[in-house]
């Protein structure tokens, strides 16, 4: 029978949080926190079955002055039905949330915390009795999962759990307190759950189930698996999951399966990617490519490839095969991993595999346009490069492949774009995408190369100053050009006074370069700005922040 969600009053919470306005002094506030964890402790278990009740505790628990004293308390309070608390729907949140309390209440200044740590592999270890049935459980298994991450400290970003592509889901993972248990007793327990989890007969089957997967992956990404010992615990783990009844290929083809097979490759070491690479990628390559799912390994054995492995993935890939399936995922990733690795050979032998299934015998600006949509000369109409920049044919990865080419100082790609035509330069700059190839031209180690996007854009600066991406890369030149070409633009928007200033977007130019006090005193408007002792160029590029 279905569980009855509980109606969450109105004013339930807001009437906690007036009462919490209400209080003036730190002192004050203290004891209302002792006051409330004392009475919660006495029937925690029961009142969190509550909807209602489980969102105010855990509001409650994430206030500034819950100390660690006040976690201790309510971990003791359930510590003998943990197992209870943890597999109910709304208890199991205030679980989590408890648990992951603990580091943030710690003491800074303590090495470790013995206290908590005994009481923390206690509830532990008590997940270990019936461990299939826990990491199978919908509810449970959050929480196992929060105590795995507070036990190794771990911290990684949670989208590698779901699959979520590492091109563009680049979120920045926000430093965590690092927690104060007892590293040697913490790794110990958890060496112990590891080995029992993977020992498990039907390990093979979890590892496709959507709710123990999670699980095993929490393990697999944990701090305890960057340490040496566990090599062989990881061999083992491999070899039970390819010889099981499932099997490794049917895991590949599962959805939840596959994920945890490409986050695998973070943790395997060169022999064992090389051992898969001979087993199956070589043997089954046009799958990889052409599969939704194993296309995602493909692009995860990239990912953490070394340079010799990266070499036979790129003589294998068959670029047409990853343009009929739009797997353009596997081509922005391989570009990403020449960035990387910055071998000149892999990336010649890169864009001439670009170029024959495109048709182009030379660099040009329609292989520029290709890429950019990741279309095939006989896919697009005749006045294609216009369609691709206005009707928004341009492709997120086609942006990423062009921004990495870029970095590498790719100068043809460079110099093919700085010298394309004044009107689809423009357009260009104002297509969200293909700006952003832009922006990567503007951080040009190279000289020459700076110095030819500063001129086309100075030529191109009153156009380019009233449209949202044309002065927003407008305002990124202003960072880093030199003091001709600022005041060769100044001088350009001051003689068309009435569309700069009129305009939505001008208008911030026009305020950025102060164009009002040029046009009345240029002296004053160089004393102003100090321009003569601004830099030529910046001495260093970051180019490791792609941007979409």
């Amino acid at each position: 029978m279905k569980e009855q969600r509980d109606k969450l009053p109105e004013n339930t919470i807001s009437y906690y949080h007036q009462i919490k306005e209400k209080i003036e002094s730190e002192e004050l506030e203290a004891l209302f926190v002792d006051n409330v964890t004392e009475q919660l402790s006495t029937e925690l278990l029961l009142i969190c079955k509550s909807q209602a009740i489980s969102r105010i505790v855990e509001n409650f628990i994430n206030c500034y002055n819950f100390s660690r004293k006040h976690v201790i308390s309510l971990i003791n309070c359930v510590k003998e039905d943990w197992i209870s608390f943890s597999s109910h729907r709304f208890s199991s949140h205030v679980a989590q949330t408890l648990i992951k309390r603990v580091v943030t209440t710690m003491d800074d200044n303590d090495t470790s915390d013995s206290e908590l740590t005994n009481l923390i592999i206690t509830i532990f270890t008590s997940f270990m009795q019936d461990i299939e049935e826990n990491v199978l459980h919908c509810y449970m298994s959050h929480v196992i999962r929060a105590f795995i991450e507070i036990l190794t400290n771990s911290n990684y970003n949670r989208d590698l759990l779901h699959g979520k592509d590492t091109i563009k889901y680049k979120k920045n993972v926000t430093t965590k307190k690092t927690s104060n248990l007892c590293s040697s007793e913490s790794e110990s327990i958890i060496n112990v759950f590891t080995a029992r989890l993977f020992n498990l007969p039907n390990i093979d089957e979890l590892c496709i189930n959507p709710v123990a997967n999670p699980v095993i992956q929490t393990v697999l990404l944990s701090n305890s698996f960057k340490t040496q010992n566990n090599i062989t615990l990881l061999k083992s783990f491999i070899e039970s999951i390819s010889s099981g009844k499932i099997g490794f290929s049917k895991i590949m083809s599962d959805r939840v399966g596959s994920i945890l097979i490409e986050n695998l490759f973070k943790i395997m070491t060169d022999k064992m990617k090389s051992k898969f690479y001979k087993s199956y990628i070589k043997h089954e390559i046009e799958v990889f490519q052409s599969d939704k799912l194993m296309h995602n390994i493909l692009k995860g054995f990239i990912l953490y490839a070394n340079a010799k492995q990266t070499k036979r993935i790129l003589k294998l890939i068959e670029i047409s095969v990853i343009l009929d399936n739009k797997n353009f995922v596997l081509l922005s990733t391989m570009s990403q991993k020449l960035f990387d690795l910055k071998e000149l050979d892999l990336t010649n032998l890169f864009i001439q595999k670009i170029m024959d299934e495109f048709e182009c015998k030379e660099v040009n600006s329609d292989l520029l346009y290709y890429i950019l949509s990741m279309k095939r000369p006989n896919q697009l109409k005749e006045n294609f490069k216009s369609d691709i920049l206005e009707n928004r044919q341009a492709t997120y990865y086609g942006s990423i492949i062009l921004q990495n080419l870029i970095n590498l100082e790719c100068e043809k790609i460079s110099l093919v774009l700085i010298n394309e035509r004044n009107d689809l330069f423009v357009k260009w700059c104002n297509n969200g995408l293909a700006s952003r190839v832009i922006d990567v031209l503007l951080k040009s180690s190279n000289k020459e190369i700076l110095l030819s996007i500063h001129e086309k854009l100075m030529t191109l600066s009153v156009q380019l100053s009233t449209s949202p991406c044309g002065s927003r890369i407008m305002d990124k030149l202003f960072e880093d050009c030199t003091y001709e070409t600022f005041k060769s633009i100044a001088n350009k928007l001051s003689k068309r006074a009435s569309k700069i200033s009129n305009d939505k977007y001008g208008r911030f130019i026009w305020k950025r370069l102060n164009i009002e006090l040029y046009s009345k005193n240029i002296k004053q408007w160089e004393c102003k700005f100090n321009l003569k002792q601004k830099p030529k160029f910046k001495k260093s590029h970051n180019k490791k922040n792609l941007k979409l």
